[in-house]
């Protein structure tokens, strides 16, 4: 996408931004993967996914340590 950005007619304030994301893009891209696997992690044990188990699968979740105790 910055080469689409950089054949465009910036000006040098624009072009040096430009640059400043290309650089800052790997590390933006490494942590929203990392926000986005915490979030995959954290959604396990939302409230909607224990509301979603009977009562019999939350017990043998719980017990096992596979899931928190909800309360």
């Amino acid at each position: 996408m910055s080469r689409w950005w950089l054949a465009e007619d910036l000006s040098d304030a624009q072009r040096y931004q430009v640059e400043d994301l290309k650089g800052k893009l790997p590390t933006l891209q490494k942590k929203t993967e990392q926000i986005l696997a915490l979030l995959a992690e954290l959604r396990k044990g939302t409230i909607n996914r224990i509301l979603e188990m009977d009562d019999a699968e939350l017990g043998r979740k719980t017990l096992s340590g596979e899931t928190e105790r909800p309360f």
